[in-house]
């Protein structure tokens, strides 16, 4: 009776352990921007990853290069990000985050500037700048042994719904990612113009070293040939 009683409840146990689904985490992370100040930035958002977690924020302004009307060249160049703003922040036990982005960089004359306009190269070149910039939060990346809902590591298929904060390098880490855009014009540029490199052919005299100067006649010891005589 005893033996009996004994593995009905060892049989009972090993179902309900069996029943039992270790779920993996979806991965989850917010930003929300709202302005603080004339070039300031306050940005906070939360996480579900366990723990403490280090983020990466940065404010980003996208640029694209303007060719040179005179390079012949219909190719457009490829757009280039340039980093208005970047704090490193750690988040609470609660997931939660908050940090402050400066947008304009002093000068030492001048109004303040975004850093890629006191950038010589940048000056350089034509840039069009977008008139919006792009407020993004970026985690470290996240364990190896992290199992994670919508994970498609080695090209496997997700087992449920595309999570859009998950992202994968090419390295094959993952890490989380949110973003959000505002409608923040850069400064204008004082005397601001498009910069076109011109060749100029400046005419030039070359005299040859000994040559007479012009309206000069040619002097000479030589006896005259018979074709200089008059007739």
């Amino acid at each position: 009776m005893r033996a009996t009683a004994f593995l009905t409840i060892s049989l009972l146990t090993i179902a309900t352990t069996a029943c039992v689904e270790v779920r993996a985490l979806r991965p989850e992370i917010s930003i929300q921007v709202k302005p603080s100040g004339t070039d300031r930035y306050t940005v906070e958002g939360n996480t579900n990853l366990p723990g403490k977690t280090n983020i990466l924020v940065q404010a980003i302004r996208p640029l694209q290069p303007q060719s040179n009307p005179g390079s012949g060249s219909n190719d457009k160049a490829k757009p280039v990000y340039a980093i208005v703003a970047r704090e490193q922040v750690t988040t609470g036990e609660d997931g939660k985050w908050q940090t402050s982005l400066k947008v304009l960089q002093a000068q030492a004359k001048g109004a303040p500037l975004e850093s890629w306009q006191q950038n010589f190269v940048t000056q350089q070149v034509p840039m069009q700048a977008d008139p919006n910039l792009e407020f993004i939060a970026t985690t470290d990346p996240l364990p190896g042994n992290l199992e994670l809902e919508g994970d498609v590591r080695d090209g496997r298929k997700p087992t449920t719904a595309y999570n859009p904060a998950l992202q994968i390098n090419v390295n094959g880490t993952r890490f989380l990612k949110a973003q959000q855009s505002l409608s923040v014009p850069p400064p204008t540029l004082p005397n601001q113009a498009t910069i076109e490199l011109k060749r100029q052919i400046v005419p030039a005299k070359v005299t040859p070293i000994n040559a007479p100067e012009a309206g000069t006649a040619h002097k000479t010891t030589a006896p005259l040939q018979a074709r200089e005589f008059v007739r």
